[in-house]
C-alpha cells in the first residue's frame, strides 16, 4: 500500500520513510532503489551456500574458525532479509508488520543484534587465528570446535544484552515504528547510542585491525624464517659439492657430518624463528593453516572497511539535533542547517549502500582466498553435475555418486594386492567398485 504524503507543517509527517530522501535526494533514492537488489540476490545466495560449506564437518575437521564462519554467514543471511524488508517499505512505499505492536520491537531488537554480532564475530575469529598464530602449543586446546562453540554463544549473549534494551525503547504510534516519547526526551538516551555505537562500530573494529597487524607481523616472522633456512640449506649444498670434487674420502666423511650439523642448526633456527611452527603438525597441515590465516586476514580487512565509516557516520549524524521540524519545502531549499544536512545526509546514504556490501560478498572473498573453500564448492558444483548427468542416462541412478576420496583410497589399493598375484579384469574391478560403496 502506498503512503500518502500529508499536509502537516511539520517534514517528516509530511515526507515519512524514504519519501524525504525521494523529494530532496532523487539521485541518492534513484541509486538505492535500483542497485540495492544487486546486494541482496548476491547476498541470500552467497550466504546460503557459505553457511552450509562451512558449517560441514569437512570444514570444521580442518578449523575451528569455521563455526565463527559459519556463524558470520547465517548472521548476514539474516541481515540481508532484515533489509529487503526495509527496503520494501523505505523505497517501494509498501506496509510491513513495522505498524504492529510487538512486531515493531522485535524488529528493531533482532535488525541491531545481527549488525553488531557480525562486528563481533569478525573480531572473534581474528582473535582466535591471533592465539593460533602466536601460542601454537596451545593452539589444539585453545583453538578447538567445542571452544569456538562457547566464544560464538558468550558473544551472542553479550550483544543480545544491548539489543533486548534497545528493542525496548521503540512503540508503534499512529501506525508508525518510533522511538517512545520517553526516550526521545531523555538527554542521557543520545549519549547511550553513541557510545554503545562506538563500542561495537570503532572499538571492536580498531581492536580486530590491531590484532590483524600482529597476525601479519607473525607471519613475516615466519617467511623470513623459511628464508634464512633455504639460504643456509643452499649454502651447505653447494659447499658439499665443492668439497666433494677436492677432498679425499676422509675429508669426505668431515663434510657430511658438517652437512649433518648444518641441517640440524637450519633445523632449530626454523622453530625458533617462527614460534607457530610445529614439529608435530605435518607439512600439508601447515600449508593449510597459512592458507585460511590468509584468507581470513582478507576477510577481516575488508570487514572493518565497511564497518568503520559506518559508525563515523553515524556518531557525527548525533550532532544534527537543532534542525527545525516545522519548516516548509521552499524553507528547507534555503535554510542553511539544512542544507548541511542535506549534503551529509547524502554521504551518508552512499556510505551506507557501499559498506552494506560486506553483508553480501564475503562469499566471493571465500571464493578467491580460500582453497579449501573454493575445492569443496568444486566438488559439490561436479558431484551435482554428475548425479544430474547420471539421472538423465540411466533409468536407475545409483544410491551414491562422488566417491572422489574413496575412489583415490580404491585406486591404491589395486596395485599392492596385483603385486600380490591377484589379477583383475574390467568385471572384477566394478564389483570392486560396487562393494565399496555398499
Amino acid at each position: 500500500m502506498m503512503l500518502n504524503v500529508t499536509n502537516s507543517s511539520n517534514v517528516y509527517r509530511r515526507y515519512p520513510d524514504g519519501l524525504l530522501i525521494k523529494r530532496f535526494l532523487p539521485g541518492v533514492f534513484e541509486l538505492k532503489l535500483h542497485a540495492s537488489p544487486i546486494w541482496f540476490v548476491v547476498g541470500l545466495i552467497g550466504n546460503l551456500i557459505s553457511f552450509f560449506i562451512w558449517v560441514s564437518q569437512r570444514q570444521r575437521g580442518k578449523n575451528s574458525s569455521a563455526v565463527y564462519l559459519a556463524t558470520l554467514a547465517l548472521t548476514d543471511l539474516l541481515l540481508i532479509i532484515c533489509l529487503i524488508s526495509e527496503y520494501l517499505r523505505l523505497y517501494l512505499f509498501l506496509s510491513s508488520l513495522l505498524s504492529v505492536n510487538g512486531m515493531c520491537q522485535l524488529f528493531q531488537g533482532v535488525f541491531l543484534f545481527l549488525q553488531y554480532y557480525s562486528i563481533v564475530l569478525t573480531f572473534g575469529f581474528t582473535l582466535e587465528r591471533w592465539i593460533a598464530i602466536c601460542y601454537p602449543f596451545k593452539r589444539q586446546k585453545l583453538c578447538s570446535t567445542t571452544r569456538a562453540l562457547v566464544g560464538v554463544s558468550v558473544l551472542a549473549i553479550i550483544v543480545a544484552c544491548f539489543s533486548i534494551f534497545f528493542a525496548s525503547t521503540w512503540e508503534v504510534v499512529d501506525g508508525a515504528c518510533i522511538l517512545a516519547n520517553r526516550w526521545q526526551n531523555d538527554t542521557t538516551f543520545p549519549i547511550y547510542l553513541s557510545t554503545t555505537e562506538c563500542i561495537f562500530s570503532l572499538i571492536v573494529p580498531i581492536a580486530t585491525l590491531v590484532f590483524n597487524i600482529l597476525v601479519l607481523r607473525e607471519i613475516g616472522h615466519l617467511v623470513k624464517s623459511k628464508l634464512l633456512v633455504s639460504r643456509e640449506n643452499s649454502s651447505a649444498h653447494h659447499a658439499s659439492i665443492v668439497r666433494r670434487l677436492h677432498r679425499n674420502q676422509n675429508s669426505q666423511h668431515h663434510q657430511q657430518v658438517a652437512g649433518t650439523r648444518a641441517i640440524e642448526q637450519s633445523a632449530e633456527s626454523l622453530v625458533l624463528g617462527a614460534k607457530h611452527s610445529s614439529a608435530h603438525a605435518s607439512a600439508k597441515e601447515q600449508a593449510n593453516f597459512q592458507a585460511v590465516t590468509l584468507m581470513l586476514v582478507i576477510l577481516s580487512f575488508y570487514l572493518i572497511l565497511c564497518t568503520l565509516p559506518v559508525g563515523i557516520v553515524f556518531v557525527v549524524q548525533m550532532r544534527f539535533t537543532d534542525i527545525p521540524d516545522d519548516i516548509t519545502d521552499e524553507e528547507i531549499l534555503v535554510n542553511p542547517a539544512w542544507q548541511q544536512y542535506l549534503r551529509f545526509l547524502t554521504a551518508k546514504e552512499i556510505i551506507d549502500f557501499l559498506c552494506s556490501s560486506h553483508y553480501a560478498c564475503n562469499f566471493i572473498i571465500y571464493v578467491l582466498t580460500g582453497k579449501s573453500f573454493r575445492q569443496h564448492l568444486k566438488d559439490i558444483l561436479l558431484c551435482r553435475l554428475q548425479q544430474t548427468r547420471t539421472e538423465m542416462t540411466s533409468a536407475h541412478p545409483p544410491k551414491a555418486t562422488c566417491m572422489r576420496g574413496k575412489s583415490k583410497r580404491m585406486d591404491k589399493l589395486i596395485p599392492k594386492e596385483r603385486e600380490e598375484g591377484h589379477n583383475y579384469n574390467n568385471q572384477d574391478l566394478n564389483c570392486h567398485a560396487k562393494e565399496r560403496r555398499a
